[in-house]
């Protein structure tokens, strides 16, 4: 392809040079020596500027690509320093105690030093690999602006001092706190990488309780939040939305939770009204909202065909330099649009409707497709929704099956909006299907998809060791 143009541009020069010459000739300015002459030195002098662009052009790239190289190796060198300096603190220990516990330390040392190795050839090879420019820049440019506000209040020394954030991958706040919480010891292992070896470099996950004498501290809270989110300890879980009545698995949901060092996990219900009195709410539902779609860009290696929900929050949809960024990340990731659902509860689509939707129609306008969340308002535009992309409502099982109980004006409603949604191709998913009975009974209004516990609760994702994948396999039966 590049020859081609090549080739083209010389013989648009060519062309250039014989017309300049033939207009001197014609004008009889010149004898036609002359005009062959001053025709061979335009060509010349386009040529020469065409090279000088062309060169100038090779030499950025390169000295970019020089920069990503250098940032790599800082990275590495940074790391390797850490891995130095636990290495000095073993051998301490060794000195002091010996047994079990500085052999885990070491396995966990190594585990490290691995990781940073990996991490730095990921980068390097990024760095060399076509369309690398506007994809870093991308994502740096978005990190940063996360990181500031992350760390605005006390950041230490060594972040301050780094021309950018760690890349680790990353994924969005849960909408809310009122999900039962997934079996947390049995979800995670590490076992993707290994048996017992593996498990004894990654503590056991320990879900610590809202209330009560064991409850975490605020400060305790935010401290994990921030350290999780900076050292890569963000877990994404996946819970299954099944067609019905095939109960086949056709989509996922995304859950976020965060892990501190020690295997404590933090659920959005501890960690939110934490980040809100602290004013991190948005700096938190941003950060959590890439790293989603960072960590489904890997997850998706594995299968992808099936797409993942993701749920952006107010908080960002609110944030108008982030979301303006966000678009500009998923615009160079167009190849994510088949897999990436953007969810949004109907409150805040209806609160902010005329300021977003420029916004989502761009979104739109990738191939992007939208869910309206915890809709309870019945009497919706579906010309407009289905002009925006948005292919899938969210009911609550407990409201549809109330409003159909009832029955009267509001039942008859209900089942009309299902008809028109078939109509303009939006499709019906009922959640918080938690029992057999809810199903019989909802099956027959005629459901698309149906999402809840009696299906699956939400596992930990194959990219962090959770045994079962991610491809649209027959759900509990």
């Amino acid at each position: 392809m590049a020859g081609t143009v090549q080739t083209g541009l010389i013989a648009l020069y060519a062309l250039t040079a014989i017309a300049a010459g033939w207009v001197l000739r014609a004008a009889d300015l010149t004898g036609l020596g002359e005009a062959v002459v001053a025709g061979i030195l335009v060509f010349l002098i386009l040529l020469v500027g065409h090279e000088v662009i062309r060169a100038r052009r090779a030499e950025r790239q390169t000295l970019h690509r020089i920069l990503l190289l250098k940032r790599a190796h800082d990275r590495l060198r940074q790391e390797l320093m850490t891995s130095r300096d636990e290495t000095r603190r073993l051998f301490e220990l060794i000195e002091d105690r010996g047994g079990e516990e500085v052999l885990d330390a070491l396995e966990e040392a190594a585990r490290r030093q691995s990781e940073a190795r990996d991490r730095a050839g990921e980068v390097a090879r990024t760095a060399q690999s076509p369309g690398a420019s506007e994809d870093v820049e991308a994502e740096v440019r978005v990190l940063h602006q996360l990181v500031e506000q992350l760390y605005s209040d006390d950041v230490p020394p060594v972040l301050r001092s780094r021309e950018t954030p760690p890349p680790p991958p990353l994924p969005d706040a849960e909408r809310d706190g009122t999900r039962k919480e997934p079996n947390m010891g049995r979800a995670d292992r590490g076992r993707a990488q290994g048996g017992p070896e593996r498990e004894r470099t990654r503590p056991p996950l320990r879900v610590v309780a809202d209330e009560g004498p064991n409850a975490l501290s605020e400060e305790r809270v935010l401290e994990i939040v921030r350290d999780g989110l900076r050292t890569d300890r963000v877990d994404l879980y996946l819970q299954p939305i099944v067609s019905l009545p095939q109960r086949k698995r056709r989509f996922f949901e995304c859950f976020s939770r965060i892990r501190a060092e020690d295997g404590t996990v933090v659920t959005p219900a501890q960690y939110l009204a934490p980040a809100r009195r602290a004013g991190l709410s948005t700096a938190v539902d941003n950060m959590l909202l890439f790293r989603c779609v960072q960590l489904l860009r890997r997850v998706r290696r594995r299968d992808a065909t099936t797409a993942f929900f993701c749920n952006v929050s107010p908080h960002t949809l609110a944030d108008r330099e982030f979301f303006r960024d966000f678009i500009s990340y998923m615009e160079n990731h167009r190849e994510l649009a088949s897999s990436l659902v953007l969810e949004m509860a109907q409150s805040d689509f209806d609160a902010q409707r005329q300021r977003l939707g420029p916004d989502l129609k761009r979104i739109a306008g990738m191939g992007y497709r939208f869910s309206l969340d915890a809709v309870d308002r019945l009497d919706l535009d579906l010309g407009e929704l289905e002009a925006l992309n948005i292919h899938f409502l969210k009911i609550d099982a407990a409201l549809i099956l109330d409003t159909l109980e009832a029955g009267g004006e509001a039942a008859s409603q209900l089942r009309m909006l299902k008809q028109q949604l078939d109509a303009h191709d939006i499709d019906l998913i009922v959640e918080r299907i938690e029992t057999e009975r809810m199903l019989i009974e909802l099956l027959e209004f005629n459901i698309d998809f149906g999402q809840g516990y009696l299906f699956g609760e939400p596992k930990l994702s194959p990219e962090h060791g959770q045994e079962e994948d991610v491809e649209g396999r027959g759900g509990a039966q």
